[in-house]
């Protein structure tokens, strides 16, 4: 824009500036800034004290509870181990049998006992001794039905003695026989009913 012309020479012309215009609001933009997220500190999770509390305890009652536990079990099975050896059904206490010295005897023994004519086959099964010298376990004779019979009895040094009640008797006969006399390991001997009466002889041997 040109200025108009200077009416007073003597003045000396100023430099007209156009001035702002104020009659309209002025809108203040401030300078943007980029921004940024500030880094989240790490998240550190700490566990209640009462809950912690709570959970000690509960450990330490379920330890309480296990060594208990461990102790009954432990106990129930020295006193069963202590006081009978089982094996093949039959029991025998500790206490059962004596001092003296003995034979260990197999598992089965099997043979025959001469009781008339003819012969009956005979085993023993299921053998079981203690440290005492008492036996137990199950007599079989023949091959008829009802023809196993439970037994009891004890071996002293090489002599061996049990009883059994055999089918159609109601009282126990008694087999007495001793240990190694035809070799190392056979069983000779022979039988007596209650009353006495003779009932047979009999060999058998380990297998």
């Amino acid at each position: 824009m040109q200025q108009p012309p200077n009416p007073y020479p003597q003045y000396p012309q100023q430099q007209w500036q156009q001035q702002p215009n104020y009659s309209q609001p002025q809108t203040y933009y401030p300078p943007q800034q980029q921004w940024q997220q500030p880094p989240f500190p790490p998240q550190q999770y700490q566990q209640p004290l009462s809950r912690r509390k709570r959970n000690l305890t509960i450990w330490w009652i379920s330890g309480v509870i296990a060594c208990v536990l461990l102790l009954i079990i432990t106990t129930v099975s020295y006193a069963l181990i202590s006081h009978s050896s089982f094996l093949g059904g039959c029991s025998l206490s500790s206490s059962a049998g004596n001092s003296t010295a003995h034979i260990t005897l197999a598992s089965t023994y099997h043979g025959a006992l001469a009781w008339g004519a003819p012969t009956l086959p005979m085993s023993l099964n299921s053998v079981n001794e203690n440290q005492r010298g008492a036996i137990c376990g199950t007599l079989v004779l023949g091959t008829v039905a009802n023809n196993s019979h439970p037994f009891t009895g004890t071996v002293t040094e090489n002599n061996i003695t049990f009883t059994a009640t055999l089918a159609g008797m109601t009282t126990p006969s008694t087999f007495t026989g001793v240990i190694g006399v035809i070799d190392n390991t056979s069983i000779v001997g022979s039988c007596t009913t209650q009353d006495g009466m003779y009932c047979g002889t009999f060999d058998i041997s380990p297998g």
